[in-house]
């Protein structure tokens, strides 16, 4: 059996992967928001998925689904990210969860910020510094919340 008796081309393939990667991360992200975690856990949690997303697809499904967007999955892609983005800013703007904000920290401000720690932990230059991607993570996530002040008991 072949994928074709089930999709027309390669094209309706990748759309088909690429809608259940997001619909996957938003069932992920969600049960994230529900849980009884606290929001620094929820925080974390975040950018792990954020991170594990990144290693679920490659680079080049991406640029082929954006060279060949006969499907338009460019649009699709863009809609899911303002929805997600959209529910990650009633989130943080939640009241349980503003009071561990600074009042004038704006949400797309620390939005593009995870987005720069899941860019980082694709620095081969940084990744050289730990014994693993985890500890990168973990690295970043701590110097992310605490800053270079070491926390006292």
């Amino acid at each position: 059996m072949t994928f074709y008796r089930i999709f027309k081309n390669k094209n309706e393939v990748a759309e088909k992967i690429l809608l259940n990667l997001m619909e996957t991360g938003m069932q992920k992200f969600r049960s994230i928001t529900e849980s009884k975690d606290p929001f620094p856990e929820k925080i974390k949690k975040f950018i792990q998925l954020k991170y594990e997303g990144t290693q679920e697809t490659s680079k080049e499904f991406f640029n082929e689904v954006y060279q060949l967007d006969e499907l338009n999955l460019k649009e699709k892609t863009l809609e899911f990210r303002q929805k997600s983005t959209a529910e990650f800013i009633a989130f943080l703007q939640a009241p349980e969860n503003k009071a561990y904000l600074k009042e004038d920290l704006k949400p797309e401000f620390l939005l593009y910020m995870i987005d720069k720690i899941n860019e980082a932990v694709l620095d081969d230059r940084l990744l050289s510094m730990f014994d693993s991607t985890q500890d990168a993570v973990m690295n970043m996530i701590n110097f992310f919340f605490y800053g270079i002040i070491q926390k006292k008991d």
